[in-house]
């Protein structure tokens, strides 16, 4: 039998209804009343989703995807649950609200399932190339045939890697710069080449610069004498960026990687005026400088530069002492400067094999003070080398204000006891010091100071130690100069880098002159690593 129509249930129900009310309840012929059927529970009974097919272009790239569930009577269920999966989550994931998100190149099939009923989505993942990055975007080769790898890297919009593209490469100019199927950039000939990678619609470039270099070398000397080396002159190179170096002890200086016009600096601070050029090298090039010197004096005086040249650390021929009584004698006194007799404390003083006269102004008091004094002053008189005491035949001392003094006439030494300069001599440590000027005076200037040899090295050397050497050329340049002699070739590690490099440089012609007159400067030895200026090896200290 068919089935009636939905519409006829309601309106049979209506009418049994309607009898039974009509026959009433109370008859004992009428039977229980009937309560009708609930409706059946609605049940997922089919899925929908508002895309079959997806393609993504790029990784990390989203898809939003809705589904509808409907019941046996095609009715929605707008409760019903809707669980996604994926059948490669390498390729597509999908979230619990059904947004597909790309992971990798393929396909995927996404499922919306409610209940028992289902319905499927297919997503392709297509990645599409956006851009391309080269690494290094820029290149120096400095060798013909020296070659550099470039890498390619192909992107989605993302800016995820496109895995498995296909990428082209291109130079723009083959006689620069060649470039293989694999990226790799081969030097031809100096000059600028642009290489291009291309993947689909997308490129990208890279500067590749070829730049065959060479050796930069040279010597930088004084020109006050041929040969003398400047060790320690700095020579900067500017080249687009900048490159220093120190000469060495040859005055040699040398560079490599260099090409094109460069611009080449040589400074040799602060005795040294600086010299600045500009070159172009397209091979092994050889630039040799030579500085002029500035004629400016380093020191103010040599007495004073360092404390450390002699001191008590080093032996003394300072002997016995032994007093004669008294006597008539001539001295110079500063304080009324000129010569005075005085009738004068006198002791014969031993240094080594010599006896020197001292003589001291009554002004003293006692052959007991005078005697306090020569122990002060005698054993540093006594560290003097032999040729700055081969001349000392007397010490004449006085007490008050008054300069240290030397004479080549009398053979003396002269001491104010009391002058602020005398004072600080003996408290800082600088008694030697002194003695070597002085003694100078007394044992060289008579002979070597007005001498055709030491004219000559004035004259070529054209600058003066100190600037009390050169405002008295005639009277105080041996003195000022015997001091940086002993110092550079006898005791050269008492002296700093500085101090030593700037006696050497400045005063060569003079320290060549004293080399060669074979000083006796016993009980001290030549220094052979350093015996003149040709093998210095001291660093400039700029100041």
């Amino acid at each position: 039998m068919r089935e009636a129509s939905p519409h006829i249930k309601p309106l049979l129900a209506f009418l049994v209804m309607a009898v039974l009310t009509t026959c009433g309840t109370d008859s004992p012929t009428q039977p229980a009343s009937v309560k009708p059927l609930p409706p059946p529970v609605p049940v997922p009974n089919r899925v929908t989703v508002s895309l079959t097919t997806v393609t993504l272009s790029a990784v990390g790239q989203t898809e939003s995807i809705t589904a509808k569930v409907f019941d046996q009577n095609n009715a929605v269920l707008g409760s019903a649950s809707v669980i996604w999966t994926s059948s490669s989550p390498g390729v597509a994931t999908v979230s619990t609200l059904g947004v597909v998100t790309a992971v990798s190149n393929g396909v995927a099939t996404i499922t919306a399932r409610s209940g028992s009923a289902s319905s499927t989505v297919t997503v392709t993942v297509k990645q599409s190339v956006a851009s391309i990055t080269i690494e290094p975007s820029s290149a120096t080769l400095k060798e013909i045939g020296k070659t550099v790898e470039l890498a390619a890297s192909v992107l989605d919009q993302n800016g995820q890697l496109v895995s498995g593209a296909m990428v082209s490469w291109q130079s723009s100019d083959d006689g620069v710069a060649t470039v293989s199927t694999q990226g790799v950039v081969t030097a031809v000939s100096n000059g600028v080449a642009t290489i291009t990678a291309r993947s689909g619609s997308a490129s990208s470039t890279a500067t590749v610069t070829v730049m065959e270099t060479y050796t930069l070398s040279g010597i930088v000397t004084d020109g006050r004498r041929a040969g003398l080396a400047i060790p320690g002159a700095t020579v900067r190179l500017r080249n687009g960026t900048e490159e220093s170096m120190t000469a060495d002890e040859r005055g040699q200086y040398r560079f490599s990687n260099v090409s094109g016009q460069v611009e080449i600096t040589v400074s040799a601070k602060p005795i040294y005026r600086e010299q600045t050029i500009e070159i172009t090298v397209d091979s092994d090039y050889t630039q040799h400088f030579t500085l002029e010197h500035t004629g400016l004096p380093p020191f103010s005086g040599t007495v004073w530069i360092t404390p450390e040249i002699l001191g008590p650390e080093d032996p003394t021929s300072f002997g016995e002492v032994t007093y004669t009584g008294r006597g008539m004698r001539e001295i110079f006194d500063r304080r009324v400067d000129e010569w005075i007799t005085v009738n004068a404390y006198l002791f014969n003083v031993q240094f080594g094999d010599r006896t020197a006269e001292w003589q001291f102004n009554p002004e003293f008091g006692s052959p007991e003070a005078a005697r306090a004094e020569i122990a002060v002053f005698a054993p540093a008189i006594g560290r003097m080398p032999a040729a700055l005491l081969s001349n000392l035949k007397e010490v004449e001392v006085n007490a008050g204000q008054g300069d240290f003094g030397g004479n080549g006439y009398n053979g003396s030494y002269l001491i104010h006891t009391e002058d602020q300069a005398t004072i600080a001599a003996v408290s800082e440590g600088f008694l030697e010091e002194v003695f070597l000027h002085e003694g100078a005076h007394m044992s060289l200037d008579r002979e070597h100071g007005d001498s055709p040899g030491w004219r000559v090295a004035q004259e070529a050397d054209g600058v003066a130690i100190s600037e009390y050497a050169r405002d008295f050329p005639d009277g105080e340049d041996i003195a000022e100069s015997i001091l940086p002699y002993f110092a550079v070739r006898y005791r050269p590690e008492r002296l700093t880098e500085s101090e030593r490099w700037l006696m050497m440089m400045s005063i060569p012609n003079r320290l060549d002159y004293f080399d060669e007159q074979e000083l006796d400067m016993s009980p001290y030895t030549l220094q052979p690593s350093i015996v003149s200026t040709r093998s210095a090896s001291f660093n400039v200290m700029e100041q």
